[in-house]
């Protein structure tokens, strides 16, 4: 693109009021991602009497803040958190393993934990490994 004095300008005004907008606080960023306002709907959920109601609160909240809903619907909210939990109950598993690669992983940090012990002593009595 060419640059002329009136693109120059232009650019500039557009820069000078994005500089003057204020950084949003941490709750509010948090707020603006699926994930927090999910968080929030959480901690919310227990201090109403149905879900759907503490969904509604959230929802009016968010708009007051952001000019606009998050969510269509309630059902729209329902299918976002059932795939948060499906996905995070994948993440459990995958970062925990199953049983029996819990009971490997420790093996191998027991026989490791050994042959360390052993270089040890090895090492204190001067004598060469056996």
């Amino acid at each position: 693109m060419k640059r002329t004095t009136d693109t120059q300008t232009r650019r500039d005004d557009v820069l000078a009021e994005l500089s003057a907008l204020q950084p949003m606080a941490d709750a509010v960023r948090k707020l603006s991602t699926a994930a927090g306002f999910i968080e929030y709907f959480l901690r919310l959920e227990p201090l109403y009497a149905t879900r759907r109601e503490a969904y509604e609160a959230l929802e009016d909240r968010y708009a007051a803040i952001f000019g606009r809903f998050r969510y269509s619907e309630w059902r729209a909210f329902q299918v976002v958190l059932s795939r948060h939990r499906k996905k995070n109950r994948k993440n459990v598993n995958n970062v925990y393993g199953s049983k029996s690669n819990i009971d490997v992983h420790c093996r191998k940090l027991n026989d490791d934990a050994v042959a360390i012990r052993d270089n040890r002593e090895t090492e204190e009595s001067g004598s060469s490994p056996g």
